[in-house]
């Protein structure tokens, strides 16, 4: 997804990983404030190398709201072995997707890009 302020093209871009589920109250934990979500693990190797955030978005078929996570944020502590063929991700329950999510989203990503300018040298996005 390329992000855009008004209608201009800005050089800031995220991945959306779109899954669904028919009742997401099924995938509670700690006491509803958290989805847990599995994922596999060759998927999250993948993704922790990409400069881009990628998202998890969980559609809930059953209240029509989409739940969201940024994927190499949710892993970043995460262990484990290779035998494992998937392990569960957290998604805050609070990240609901709407108008202001969508800015949070956008703030994060100028992060993650802000974070590789000035690791590289290298001018991603303007300020």
């Amino acid at each position: 997804m390329r992000i855009f302020n008004k209608e201009y093209s800005r050089p800031l871009y995220f991945f959306v990983q779109a899954k669904g589920c028919k009742n997401v109250s099924n995938l509670l934990v700690k006491s509803g404030r958290f989805i847990s979500y599995p994922l596999k693990v060759a998927h999250i190797e993948d993704w922790k190398h990409f400069l881009e955030p990628v998202i998890i978005a969980i559609w809930d078929e059953k209240t029509k709201l989409i739940y969201w996570q940024i994927v190499q944020e949710a892993t970043k502590y995460a262990k484990f072995n290779k035998s494992q063929k998937e392990i569960s991700i957290y998604i805050p329950t609070e990240n609901v997707l709407n108008k202001e999510e969508l800015m949070r989203i956008a703030i994060r990503t100028l992060k993650y890009f802000s974070h590789f300018e000035r690791e590289s040298g290298i001018a991603v996005a303007p300020h």
